[in-house]
C-alpha cells in the first residue's frame, strides 16, 4: 500500500491542526484557557486531559510550577483540588477557582522567580499549547508505533 509521506515537521503541523480544530473549533480562547468537556473534565489546550497526570504535570512545566518545592506543591496540590471537583460545564466557574490560586501564588514572596510571573492558569500564547500537546501526544504515538508501522503519513494522522 503507498503511503503519502510527510516531513516530520508537516506531519507534526498537520497532527495539531486537526485535532485542534476538532476540539477547539480553532477557537484562541477555547485554545488557551481551560474549559470544562462535555464531561464535567476540565482541559487544556488540544488533548490535554487536566485529571491524567502526564497531561497536569506538563502544564505545571510550562507553568514554572515545580512541586518539588513544598510552597508551589501546595499550589499544585490546590489547583489540582480544583480540577478533581465536578465541573460539569461549568467553564467560568473553573477557570475563576484556578485563577484565584495562580494569583495568590503569583503575589507570594515565597514563590521566587520567573515561576512566579503567571497570574491565570492558561497558555500565553498558541505555540505554548502546541508545546504542551507534542509532549503530551508522545504517549500516543508510542501506542501507534507498537501496533503498526506507518511513517509520517496522512494516514497515521487520523490514527493519532
Amino acid at each position: 500500500m503507498l503511503y503519502q509521506e510527510l516531513t516530520e515537521d508537516n506531519y507534526k503541523t498537520l497532527r495539531f491542526e486537526l485535532i485542534n480544530q476538532l476540539e477547539t473549533s480553532n477557537i484562541l480562547d477555547t485554545l488557551l484557557k481551560p474549559i470544562a468537556d462535555s464531561k464535567g473534565i476540565p482541559t487544556l489546550g488540544v488533548g490535554l486531559n487536566l485529571k491524567d497526570d502526564d497531561s497536569i504535570n506538563i502544564v505545571f512545566n510550562i507553568f514554572g510550577i515545580d512541586t518539588t518545592n513544598k510552597n508551589d506543591n501546595d499550589y499544585a496540590n490546590q489547583l489540582i483540588g480544583v480540577i478533581n471537583a465536578d465541573w460539569t460545564k461549568n467553564n467560568g466557574g473553573l477557570r475563576t477557582a484556578l485563577n484565584t490560586i495562580m494569583l495568590a501564588r503569583f503575589k507570594d514572596p515565597t514563590v521566587k522567580g520567573k515561576s512566579a510571573k503567571r497570574e491565570k492558569f492558561e497558555f500565553n500564547s498558541r505555540d505554548e499549547s502546541i508545546q504542551a500537546f507534542n509532549t503530551r501526544i508522545n504517549t500516543d504515538e508510542t501506542f501507534v508505533n507498537g501496533k503498526i508501522t506507518l511513517g509520517n503519513s496522512l494516514e497515521r494522522v487520523v490514527l493519532v
